[in-house]
């Protein structure tokens, strides 16, 4: 899976097997509020919604898309909206009864 999205090209299968071993799993209820803090992450199970404060308007927060399987979180130049995840505005709610991302460290 992580070899077909963008962010991972970059890396051989070596390289990617050291930065799989050094992050972790984390699972979030259903509703948990996520706060990227500078991390990149990939949805393994079940899915979240990216939401963020469009033109920096506090008052307004809005949903940008739904992050599945697959979807990196947290990387600035990638396919389908995934670049929106590095603004500081925006955040993550876990979506499923259980949203499982691996947080790279």
């Amino acid at each position: 899976m992580f070899k077909s999205k963008y962010f991972f090209r970059r890396f051989t299968k070596a390289e990617l097997a050291i930065h799989l071993k050094k992050g972790k799993i984390q699972t979030y209820a259903k509703g948990e509020i996520v706060y990227l803090n500078g991390r990149v992450g990939v949805v393994l199970n079940g899915s979240a919604l990216v939401k963020n404060h469009p033109g920096h308007n506090l008052c307004t927060p809005r949903l940008l898309f739904k992050a599945t399987e697959g979807h990196v979180l947290g990387f600035g130049a990638g396919e389908n909206f995934e670049g929106t995840t590095v603004d500081p505005l925006t955040w993550i709610v876990a979506h499923s009864v259980q949203t499982e991302v691996y947080w790279f460290k």
